[in-house]
Order: C-alpha cells, then structure tokens, then sequence
C-alpha cells in the first residue's frame, strides 16, 4: 500500500454514516462497508481479528463485502439520482499485462445488489501509463462533471494526475473518449480547459519572491529548518543560508534544497537568477534537477580559498558523483543565471550567465529520471560540505 493511494471514504446522513474501505489484511484486499459512529471514531460492525505477535497482517472483519475481488483499492463513496456509487481501482488482466482499471458499482440500496462497470479502459502502460485511482467530481454550478485520476505509472515526470471529461449516460459516467464504441471510454491528452469562471487561475510556476509566503509550487528535500531561510531578511528575495549536508557531500541529504514539479512538454526551461554576495568558503549553490533520491545533476558555484568556481555534478544512488570544475569567475561579479533545459524525451542540459543574455552551456547532457514513483523535480540547492555558514539570495525562479 503506498502512502500516495487513498485508502477509504466516508458517507454521512443524518441518522447513519458509512465508511467503505479495502482491508489490507492476510486472506483479503476487497472492499468492505462498516457502519460508523457519528463522529466517525468507530467502527460499529467490525473488528480487529485475533493475530498472533509475530503476525505483520492487520485483518479488520465484519461489514458487508461490497465486492470480493482482491487488489481492489482507492475506494471512493457517494450518492447521486437515488444510486449509491463505489468506486475503486483493481488489477484487471488486459492484452498481456495487469493494469489498474478504475471500476464502479451502483446499487439503489447501500448493501446491493449491485451492477458493475469498467469506466475507463487501459491502453498499456507505455501508452496511457494507466490511468485508474481518482474521484469524480463536478464543477461548483453542477452542470460539467470530470475524472480526477492518479496515474498508476509514468516516467520522469513521476505519477502525474490527468482530469478527463465525463458526462452521465443513464446513470452512468463516460470518461475521455469511446475510441471502440463499446461504451466504455479510453484516456485522451488534450481537452479543454474546465470553466471555472476565474481568468486569472493558473498553474503556480514562476516566482519573484515578493510574496511574504512562500508559494505553493514549492516543496523542501527536507523538512526545512525556520532559521536557514527567509523572504524578509532581503524583502524581494529567498535568502538560503548555507550547513552541512547530513552525511558528507551527499547531495540528497543537503537541508536547503528547494524545487518544484517538472511537467513534460517540448521545450521546458527554467532560469534562476542569484545574487552570490554572500558566499564563503566550501559553499557550493546553484539550480540542479532530482528525482526521489537516486539521480540528480546540478549546475552551480563553489567557492574555495576566496575563489568562485563553475561546478557541474552528476550523481547516482550508491555510485561516485562526477563532478567537472571550470575556471574562476570574475570576483566583480555578484549575479548569475543558471539555466536548465529539458526536451520532451527527458535530455536536459545546463547554461550559465552573468548579463541574462548571453549563454554558455556547462556540462554534459543527462537523462530526466523516474526514481521511486515521484519524477523530476527542478530546484534551487545551497550547502556547505565545510561548515554550517554562508548563504545567497535568489532573486527570481523562472
């Protein structure tokens, strides 16, 4: 069960409520209805089962099996035009491999019987990359209602999260677009933008950092330590202040990464612009891209005996990091932009400048990574392998 994969749903009335869940335990992995207390703090028709101590497996047992097919998981509950709706994910067996596909029951009354249906087909992993767990949802006016769904698989963009079309059919959802004319729909990859009636929504990438907060397109490698960063000290900008990476040179465990999610498309830029006043001996900072913890490559400065150097690294999980050094840039320079470009397969390289307009290419190029579900991230990276000092103040994220 991964941490990522929705578990349960709860449906409330004024008299009962209703939990469904998958039981992850030794004999089962179908879904189960429980009745709850109103609060929702327990379960009134189920229990935990006898296990002896060196049992692993947590077998939950009582309830109504709403389906006994195992591996059914990301259960979803609801009500609509007097049918209660279960929704889950299962591993169906599909032209030679084994796909999650997302499937619904519906039944008038919460305990069946129930009617089944596939509501979105899977193409193969290398085709669709298996679109299955997610919810339905509509639009605040009711009218436009839409597939939520998590990627089962992907690539160096990690699980990404898609929202397809629907519309009810006799009580029943068509999702994407009925490629065969069997009723069941298939994934499609450009559709119109859902109307929300606000111009001015759209995805959170660029930042100037004249926000007191910190924007929600970005995530830390690590739990972030409040006195290593700041956007007030040098209002206009992210300060990063520079310490010790957890385990020597290790780049995964530096404290003050910062980066956003990579989206594939065709051309894919991002430019960093740094000021480096603040630097000292064994700081290394600069714009890198990484994955969940296995592969990274970065482009930065490392200053050593009052000297700033270009770095270039590129690292692996378990294997030496490659590293190539240039030559010392001007000490009149307090600025500069580092680039990171990416193509729709994945090859990214690294440019550097210091006017914003002229730009070289530093280092080799390097294939994006998928690495543990997550993708690629592109980010900003500050340590010091030497002592915990130094910083620099990042001016803009482009």
């Amino acid at each position: 069960m991964k941490a990522a994969e929705p578990l349960c749903s709860t449906l409330f009335s004024k008299t009962l409520a209703y939990i469904i869940a998958s039981n992850f335990g030794k004999y089962e992995w179908c879904p189960r209805i429980f009745k709850i207390s109103a609060d929702g703090k327990q379960l009134l028709d189920g229990r935990i089962a006898d296990k002896s101590e060196n049992d692993k497996y947590l077998d939950i047992i009582g309830g109504y099996m709403t389906h006994p097919y195992r591996t059914s998981e990301a259960n979803k509950m609801f009500k609509r035009n007097g049918y209660y709706y279960f929704f889950f994910s299962e591993v169906r067996k599909v032209d030679g491999f084994r796909p999650r596909i997302p499937v619904l029951l519906r039944s008038k009354n919460i305990y069946g019987p129930y009617e089944l249906k596939e509501i979105l087909h899977s193409q193969g992993f290398d085709k669709d990359f298996e679109p299955n767990q997610g919810s339905l949802v509509d639009t605040p006016d009711g009218k436009d209602w839409y597939f939520v769904t998590h990627h089962g698989t992907g690539h160096f963009s990690g699980r990404f999260l898609s929202v397809l079309s629907m519309k009810w059919v006799n009580d029943w959802p068509e999702i994407g677009k009925d490629i065969d004319n069997d009723g069941v729909g298939e994934m499609v990859w450009e559709e119109k933008k859902p109307n929300l009636n606000n111009p001015d929504l759209k995805m959170q990438t660029s930042d100037d950092f004249n926000s007191p907060k910190l924007g929600l397109q970005w995530q830390w490698n690590h739990q972030p330590r409040a006195d290593k960063w700041s956007l007030t000290e040098h209002p206009g900008y992210l300060r990063l202040y520079a310490f010790k990476p957890l385990y020597d040179k290790n780049f995964f465990t530096a404290g003050n990464t910062i980066g956003q999610r990579y989206y594939r498309c065709a051309n894919s830029v991002a430019t960093v612009k740094i000021e480096i006043n603040g630097m000292v001996n064994g700081q290394d900072a600069g714009l890198c891209q990484y994955d969940g913890g296995k592969c990274f490559t970065s482009l930065g400065l490392v200053m050593d005996n009052g000297v700033k150097k270009l770095i270039y690294k590129r690292g692996e999980y378990k294997k030496d990091i490659s590293t190539t050094l240039g030559d010392a840039i001007p000490k009149k320079i307090k600025t500069v932009y580092f680039r990171i470009k990416a193509d729709f397969s994945g090859m990214c390289n690294f440019e550097y400048s210091f006017d914003n307009k002229k730009y070289l290419a530093f280092g080799t190029i390097s294939q994006l990574t998928w690495a543990f579900y997550r993708g690629t991230r592109f980010g900003i990276y500050n340590y010091n392998n030497s002592q915990d000092s130094g910083f620099v103040d990042v001016d803009s994220f482009e």
